[in-house]
């Protein structure tokens, strides 16, 4: 059965709400797209229609199609204003693929590039008028969101083996093999620095040399800030690359932990070793809000966070093994949980929007967490 679920209230704890859209056909397509949320809708691929659908927030109607085409694979991504992205495979050849932009308000859509070896795997940064994709070959490519012209090209696949890259007006952050973090000129794409941790005096009991880890670095204002191995957390000056602050926890372990929240007023949240820290940005002075406990703390599921996002009022995390939970940011007490398991992508975060949680899974279906009329914050 094909559908998205509204699961568990959180405030009640009750059982989950179950609503049928087998007419729009969602099923399994791991590691391809995330729901996409404009103009009150949620935008959702149905490969096996090869079509992209959007659905009503509210109401969960299906609103029809928002494009079409026979040679469709992936999408939607790339929301930019009033647009998204969307990747057709011409014939079935890889050396013509052809990224479209489909115009929400207009309905029609235009060719951004062709025959290019460009991947939208796992999200595309939008910034400054360029789309910044992930290369089939490796590295990073930069497009003008106008012409479709290639920019530049940059790094090696080695040198970014993450799918999340961080930018802002001036240059483009990433994370590759090692922990190493480049720093790219935004409009050239030239390298502006590169940062090794044994440059930084960053060492850590356990090797993790070699191991494909999924990091995810944050620039803020005038500092990236990047979670490295022995639950670390650094904080590099985003014009050189140098060493500001580096910021450990009492113990090394849990190595999932890589994605830290950066608030606006630059408050950094934590999840490590089953404890929620709070650091700050322009310091590096952190302290341990608490072990998290609460609902759900002693049933068996490790504490960590391949991913989390952050609201007013929680930390929301999901673990390697498939449990999305909400953490207080007050007090540390896990709120709510649920354990989707194996249905889990995890080559993909989840969405936090519009005090809904957005989840792909494997297992034919979306998950939408946190309805039933609960705000998130």
């Amino acid at each position: 059965m094909n559908y998205l679920t509204d699961l568990f209230s959180p405030s009640r704890l009750v059982p989950s709400r179950n609503m049928s859209l087998d007419s729009v056909g969602v099923e399994r397509w791991p590691d391809r797209s995330l729901p996409l949320i404009a103009d009150g809708q949620i935008l959702v691929s149905v490969p096996s229609e090869s079509r992209v659908v959007g659905v009503d927030e509210r109401t969960l109607a299906v609103n029809g199609s928002l494009y079409e085409s026979p040679d469709f694979i992936y999408g939607p991504g790339g929301l930019k204003d009033r647009t998204f992205l969307v990747q057709d495979e011409i014939g079935g050849d890889m050396e013509r693929l052809t990224i479209r932009v489909v115009d929400l308000e207009q309905g029609t859509s235009r060719v951004l590039t062709h025959g290019e070896p460009i991947t939208m795997v796992r999200g595309t940064t939008v910034v400054s008028g360029k789309y910044i994709f992930r290369d089939l070959r490796g590295g990073w490519v930069a497009v003008d969101s106008s012409s479709g012209e290639i920019c530049w090209r940059a790094l090696s696949a080695r040198e970014c083996v993450t799918y999340a890259a961080d930018a802002n007006s001036n240059c483009v952050v990433s994370v590759g093999a090692d922990f190493v973090v480049s720093c790219l000129d935004l409009t050239s794409g030239a390298v502006k620095w590169q940062r090794r941790p044994a440059d930084l005096g960053l060492a850590w009991g356990t090797s993790y040399a070699g191991r494909r880890i999924n990091v995810y670095p944050h620039i803020f204002q005038d500092l990236v800030v990047v979670a490295m191995p022995g639950q670390q957390i650094v904080g590099l000056n985003l014009s050189d690359g140098s060493l500001i602050w580096n910021w450990k926890a009492e113990r090394e372990a849990d190595p999932y932990s890589y994605h830290p929240c950066v608030t606006e007023d630059g408050e950094i949240l934590h999840i490590a070793n089953g404890a929620l820290y709070q650091v700050s940005a322009a310091t590096g002075q952190g302290r341990c809000i608490g072990q998290i406990s609460g609902y759900g703390s002693d049933s068996g599921f490790e504490i960590n966070a391949v991913f989390c996002d952050v609201t007013t009022t929680h930390v929301w995390g999901v673990t390697h093994t498939g449990v999305i939970y909400a953490v207080s940011r007050e007090t540390a007490a896990i709120e709510w949980f649920t354990d989707l398991g194996a249905k889990y992508a995890l080559g993909h975060p989840f969405v936090l929007c519009n005090n809904r949680i957005y989840v792909q899974t494997t297992e034919d279906q979306f998950v939408i967490h946190g309805g039933g009329g609960y705000r998130l914050d």
